[in-house]
This record gives C-alpha cells, structure tokens and sequence, in this order.
C-alpha cells in the first residue's frame, strides 16, 4: 500500500532568461496564426533557429 507524503512547497524568485520569453512569445504568436507547425501531431518541440534555446518532445504521440 502506497502513503502519500506531502513536502511543504517553497517558493522562490527566479529570472526567466530573455532569450527564452522570445521564445515563447514567438510560438504564442504562431499558435495565435493558426501555423501548421502549431496544430499538427508531432514527436518534438517547436523550434527557431535564432532562439537554440529550446528543445525537447513528446514523451507519447
């Protein structure tokens, strides 16, 4: 039998970096347009070139 353990939270101040605000905001503005790249099936993160911030994917498609 498994016991949930709750850990208090604790909360911290960080700085997002700049480079990665225009990142999203780029792909806010795409998904806003309706970009294909916003609405198909994929096994991987929007990416930009001039932003090389961002990678990743999908875990399951």
């Amino acid at each position: 039998m498994r016991i949930e353990h709750r850990q208090p939270k604790t909360l911290e101040r960080v700085e997002i970096p700049n480079n990665l605000v225009l990142f999203f905001k780029e792909v806010h503005r795409e998904i806003v347009e309706g970009k294909e790249v916003t609405t198909i099936e994929s096994d991987d993160l929007i990416q930009y070139e001039e932003f090389d911030y961002a990678y990743g994917g999908l875990l399951d498609s």
